[in-house]
């Protein structure tokens, strides 16, 4: 899917906004052309899209490959709660922008809220780069979701009563949540999470941000890697009212840029 120019507006729809699958069981990779591509990529260069979806676990903008933003003005909003998967036994959650693969952010605005329990802005089990003129604000809202044995849900406003579940049995609000690395070069990032386990920024692999400015107020950690953290430049400010400021579980290096990092109850 590519989208150049022109105005698209959706609302109350019962799944996601925009979608782009694989039409075949192989992706033929990106080429020249990318209506002669079978990847389930998406990319956004220009217009104006305003998305907004109400059900359990839906997204704004969903790829199941790639998502590459370099213009244009988004606005999605999700208000939808957590979904039991069933097939891969797990809990899910709405998102603003989700991606099975990688997404890069260069240029564009993008807005993007969630009140729903659970939900995300930026959701991506690949890796995720922001660059050059990239303006985002994401605002989540919503509580954390968790499951029982059985897969029925209930939310969860208490972030201590979270260490009870697995991983697979909760999903807490979040601005950005990645499973691998994520690497800020440039651009702006603003984000603004409330509710149990709330997290702003959160790598699941390494994190790395060497330009750009980061803004992040959340309850939970406001910048949080699972392995190593490396700030060298850019402006990052990273505030939270329950947890960690900045938060690495591996190694965390300062080599430039200007940090603060906040804790503030």
């Amino acid at each position: 899917m590519e989208i150049t120019s022109g105005t698209i507006s959706i609302s109350s729809v019962g799944d996601d906004g925009i979608q782009c699958d694989l039409g075949g069981t192989a992706s033929t990779g990106i080429t020249t052309n990318h209506e002669d591509e079978d990847t389930g990529n998406i990319y956004i260069s220009g217009g104006t899209i305003n998305v907004a979806v109400t059900a359990a676990a839906t997204k704004g903008i969903k790829a199941a490959g790639d998502m590459y933003v370099s213009g244009g003005a988004i606005t999605a909003t999700t208000s939808g709660g957590g979904a039991w998967d069933s097939d891969n036994s797990k809990t899910k959650s709405c998102a603003g922008l989700s991606a099975d693969g990688n997404i890069a952010i260069s240029g564009g605005t993008l807005t993007l809220t969630s009140t729903g329990a659970g939900g995300k802005g930026i959701s991506g089990d690949g890796t995720l780069v922001v660059s050059d003129s990239a303006d985002i604000t994401i605002s989540t809202s919503g509580q954390a979701v968790v499951a029982s044995s059985s897969g029925s849900l209930s939310t969860v406003s208490n972030s201590s009563s979270l260490d009870r579940y697995s991983t697979n049995y909760k999903s807490s609000p979040k601005g950005i949540k990645i499973d691998g690395v994520i690497n800020i070069t440039g651009g702006k990032i603003a984000v603004t999470t409330t509710g149990a386990g709330g997290e702003g920024i959160e790598s699941k692999s390494t994190m790395e941000i060497s330009g750009g400015e980061v803004v992040v107020n959340s309850s939970d950690d406001a910048i949080n890697a699972a392995s190593h953290l490396t700030v060298s430049g850019g402006m990052v400010y990273a505030r939270a009212t329950n947890n960690d400021g900045i938060d690495a579980n591996g190694n965390c290096y300062i080599k430039g840029g200007l940090v603060y990092a906040v804790f503030a109850s």
